[in-house]
């Protein structure tokens, strides 16, 4: 996929490390809370190896770059907007979690997002960075 800053990014050339995506788009208010609690884990894990990628679903690139800047946002975002990477990890709410290991497997996944769901992330996470 196409990120906001024009670069295309494909989750093979991030084997190897643990990666975090989150699904969200502009309209769900639980996307953005989400979505700000994956920037502290991001912020926490990176350098133990974790790539974080967000991933905006069905917004435009402008609407997106809105709505990431006033969400402070710095990880990366990238552009779904034809819904073909929501449809391959089945995207069925948002905002959807998804952990995958060194190796690109599917190791947790997550729909929705209440308040301290992000505690539930960060453990599920430590225990991919320390295999």
């Amino acid at each position: 996929m196409r990120s906001l800053s024009g670069e295309v990014i494909r989750l093979s050339e991030h084997r190897g490390s643990v990666i975090m995506l989150g699904f969200w788009a502009r309209w769900c208010g639980d996307c953005r809370l989400a979505m700000q609690a994956l920037e502290s884990i991001d912020e926490k894990y990176q350098r133990a190896g974790l790539i974080t990628l967000g991933i905006n679903v069905g917004d435009s690139a402008e609407q997106t770059a809105i709505m990431t800047k006033s969400l402070g946002l710095r990880f990366p975002i990238l552009l779904d907007t034809s819904s073909s990477a929501g449809k391959a990890f089945n995207l069925e709410s948002m905002p959807l979690i998804v952990l995958l290991d060194r190796d690109g497997e599917l190791r947790y996944s997550h729909q929705g997002f209440q308040s301290g769901d992000e505690v539930e992330f960060a453990a599920q996470l430590h225990k991919l960075l320390n295999e």
